[in-house]
Formats: structure tokens, C-alpha cells, sequence
């Protein structure tokens, strides 16, 4: 009988063959250094975002404390001397510029203050809703306002996370770059109410994906505390007929801007409107609308162009922008891409938009991060540049006549329009119209899948699926 060869550790491979095989364990070895490399990529980007976090945090507090910048020139000054000639019974004064100015100086007598500090420039309902804060000193109400701005910062990051469904690393890096995002932190600090336009905004947009488009409609009509950017989500829920929506919003304006009269006087919306054109004329010679800081496409062309090139091109671009949310609007039932849309081409149509307001981005950026799939690579390197330009924009716009926020923005508006595109072709006019009969689905069926289904993607492939 023939001896069974027994190879030894020093007996040479029999044929060429085995001198290219694996060790038994270095597959297992390499599997285990590709996840240990994959880990590290993902926790890096986490402490990137931490640390820009806390170097913001340790810069505000070193500028607090050498007096370079006082809780008092916050944006909060407004909305205080405002609250304060309402409950003193002189509501109907809060858009008299004399006015309020004498109230800001005898509340602070240490404070010089310009122009653009002393205008409110919001709806009266705005005003009435303030109006607890006067009946506090101004720094406890500076504390609650930034307590109320966590705690609407934390319900968004939350709503936003159980949204997009990432995995752990993907799930931790959403929360700490949406607190670090430059405009969230700039919100915060200057006690804007942009924290406030993002939480009635995103609980705008998970009502109409519940399908409860009467609370959907409410809320957006609350956002009218800036209203040029409802313009958008108005188009939006007028391509897609939302009807109850646009119902509940006209009705909820109604109220909101009749309920106020009581109070402030019947002509108090008169007087609203009246300062808003005032505003649209002031330009440059006040500093919120100076082009540096103005992010959108008014302040990007006024960096390239003179006056009537300028308002040429940005009327232009801005009819385009929403006839871009109408087309992804058309293409797509779900709300979820259109809105992201609208939000986008808000930022990019209003005249005035500061870099707090830039921290609506966070609702774009997880409706994407949600439909990216196979296109994520590219989205995380172009959310990756929103992030950085957010933070070092503004700088650079006074050495560079270019608004590097706009060009992102766009790209962003770019993405979304490809990406509706995509999931039209997939679902209504592609090549898979011919799902229903290769499946076997009835219409019904088919239709209910559609309509429901949010992630833009192909339907071939999905569990509940099979020929």
C-alpha cells in the first residue's frame, strides 16, 4: 500500500499551486485589521467634530471673560426691549425705531448701540410670544432663552437621528457634527431664533411624512417668524397638491396675524409691513446686509457684480432655484427630497440670511444622508465641505469676492434635483415600470409601495419582493 506524504513544516509545497495559498489563519487576520482600520475612519471624523466643539466653546468663554464680547450685544436685546414696550402696554410702538432704542438705552445704559441692533424686524405674533422674557431681568432671560434653544437643539438632533437610521458611529457622528456646526453654535450664542425656525421646520416635515398635513400646514405657518422662507414649502405643497396642508396654513396665518390686533393695536400689521420695506432698502448701510455676511445669492452676486448686473442675475437664479424644488417636487410623492429642496432654495432666494440661518442645512443634510445609498462617498465629501466652509467662509469672503456657502448650497440643490431624478426613473418613468408584472404586485399593491417607500432607491432587491 502507498505511504500518505504527510507535508512538514519545512517540506517545500508540492506543486506551484499551494505556494500561493493563504496561511490558515491570515484570512481571519486580515479581516480583523480591515475592521480595526474601518473603526478608526469612523470614530476620526467624531473627533474632529468634538474637538472643533470644544475649541468653540473655550474660545466664546476666553471672549466673555476678557470682555471682547458681552451677553448684552446678543441678538436677544431686540426681542427683550420689544417683549418690554408689550407688557408695558406700548406694543404698537415695537416697530417705532425712536422707541425702542430709548427702551434699549435705559435698560442698557452701558451698551452703544447701532442701527441694526435696534430693529425688530418680525411679525407682531413674534412679540406677544416674547413677552415672558421682560418679565424677568435681562440676563435670567438670556439663560432661559439658551436653555429653551438646547433643549429645541437636542428634540431636532434626536427627531433628525431616528430619521436617517444610521448605525452607531454614523448615528454619534450626526449629533456631534450638528452641535458643532458653526451657524448652530453661532445661533446659540447670539440667541437668534433660527433654533426655533429649525425645530418648527423639521416638526413640519415629520408631520407631512406622517401624513398628518393638518399640523403640517399649522406649523409651517408658524415659520412665517422669517416669512420669506416659507415661499418654498408653499410651492412644494402646491406642486404636490397638498390641499389640507395649504388649507391649515392659510387658516393658522390667518389667525396669527388677526389675534395680535387685540393687543398691538389694529394697525400694527401696517406697521410691520411698512418697516419691511424700509429693510429691503438699507443694503449695505446696515451691517446684517452687507454682502460679506449676507449667504445667498443676493450677497454672492453683489461680491461679483455691480448693482444692475447683480439683481439681474440674482432674481434669475433665484426663479430658477424654485423652479429646481418644483421639478423634484413633480417627480417625487414623498415629501422627503422636496423638502430638503425647499429648505435649500430658502437660504439661497432670502434676501437676508445670516450665518446663524445656515443651521436649517441640518434638515438637507439628513434627508440626503438618508437617500444617499450607493451615492454616500460623495455626499459625506460634499456635507464635509459644508461643514468647513460654514465655519471659514465668512473670513474668507473678505479676502475672496466669492460666497463659498452659496456654491455649496448649490452642489447641495444639484445633488437633491440628480436624486429625485434618479428615484423617479426607478420607481414612475424608468426602466422598472415593469415591476407590477414582474413580481406579480397588483396595482394597488404597487402604488402603496411607491408612495410609501422614502429612500429613493431601486425596488428590485427588497426582502418583501420575490418572482
Amino acid at each position: 500500500m502507498r505511504a500518505l506524504r504527510i507535508p512538514t513544516a519545512t517540506q517545500p509545497p508540492s506543486s506551484p499551486r499551494e505556494a500561493h495559498l493563504p496561511a490558515e489563519g491570515e484570512p481571519a487576520v486580515q479581516k480583523a485589521r480591515h475592521r480595526r482600520w474601518r473603526r478608526v475612519l469612523s470614530r476620526a471624523p467624531i473627533a474632529v467634530c468634538a474637538a472643533v466643539l470644544f475649541a468653540l466653546c473655550v474660545s466664546y468663554i476666553m471672549l466673555l471673560q476678557s470682555g471682547a464680547i458681552r451677553i448684552q450685544q446678543s441678538d436677544l436685546l431686540v426681542y427683550y426691549s420689544a417683549s418690554h414696550l408689550v407688557l408695558g402696554g406700548h406694543g404698537g410702538a415695537i416697530y417705532s425705531f425712536p422707541t425702542l432704542k430709548a427702551v434699549e438705552a435705559s435698560l442698557l445704559h452701558s451698551l452703544l448701540l447701532v442701527r441694526s441692533e435696534a430693529v425688530f424686524l418680525y411679525p407682531p405674533f413674534v412679540a406677544l410670544a416674547l413677552t415672558p422674557l421682560a418679565a424677568v431681568g435681562y440676563s435670567a432671560a438670556y439663560l432661559l432663552w439658551f436653555i429653551l434653544n438646547c433643549l429645541l437643539l437636542v428634540g431636532v438632533l434626536v427627531a433628525l437621528n431616528r430619521y436617517v437610521q444610521l448605525r452607531r458611529s454614523g448615528s454619534v457622528l450626526l449629533v456631534v457634527a450638528g452641535a458643532s456646526f458653526f451657524p448652530v453654535f453661532a445661533t446659540l450664542a447670539q440667541g437668534q431664533v433660527s433654533m426655533v425656525l429649525l425645530a418648527i421646520l423639521t416638526a413640519s416635515f415629520l408631520a407631512l411624512r406622517s401624513q398628518r398635513e393638518g399640523w403640517a400646514g399649522a406649523l409651517l405657518a408658524l415659520a412665517l417668524i422669517k416669512p420669506p422662507y416659507v415661499l418654498p414649502f408653499l410651492l412644494l405643497l402646491l406642486v404636490q397638491g397638498r390641499w389640507r396642508a395649504l388649507a391649515s396654513f392659510c387658516a393658522a396665518a390667518a389667525a396669527l396675524a388677526v389675534l395680535p390686533m387685540a393687543i398691538l393695536g389694529a394697525s400694527i400689521n401696517q406697521d410691520y409691513l411698512h418697516l419691511l420695506r424700509q429693510a429691503a432698502g438699507w443694503h449695505t448701510t446696515t451691517g446684517g446686509f452687507s454682502p460679506q455676511a449676507n449667504q445667498n445669492l443676493a450677497g454672492f452676486f453683489q461680491l461679483l457684480f455691480a448693482a444692475p448686473v447683480a439683481t439681474i442675475l440674482q432674481w434669475a437664479f433665484s426663479v430658477a432655484t424654485l423652479a429646481a424644488v418644483a421639478v423634484i417636487a413633480h417627480r417625487r410623492r414623498p415629501v422627503d427630497l422636496p423638502f430638503a429642496g425647499a429648505t435649500v432654495a430658502a437660504l439661497l432666494v432670502n434676501p437676508h440670511v445670516l450665518v446663524h440661518d445656515l443651521s436649517l442645512l441640518l434638515i438637507p443634510a439628513a434627508i440626503a444622508i438618508r437617500h444617499a445609498r450607493a451615492q454616500r462617498p460623495a455626499l459625506w465629501l460634499l456635507l464635509a465641505v459644508c461643514y468647513v466652509v460654514a465655519l471659514a467662509g465668512i473670513p474668507l469672503s473678505h479676502w475672496i469676492p466669492i460666497q463659498l456657502s452659496v456654491l455649496v448650497m448649490a452642489a447641495l440643490l444639484l445633488w437633491l434635483l440628480q436624486a429625485g431624478r434618479r428615484a423617479a426613473g426607478c420607481t414612475v418613468h424608468g426602466p422598472e415600470d415593469g415591476l407590477t408584472e414582474r413580481f406579480r404586485l397588483s396595482p394597488a399593491t404597487s402604488r402603496q409601495i411607491v408612495d410609501e417607500r422614502v429612500d429613493g432607491d431601486s425596488l428590485a432587491g427588497q426582502p418583501f419582493l420575490s418572482h
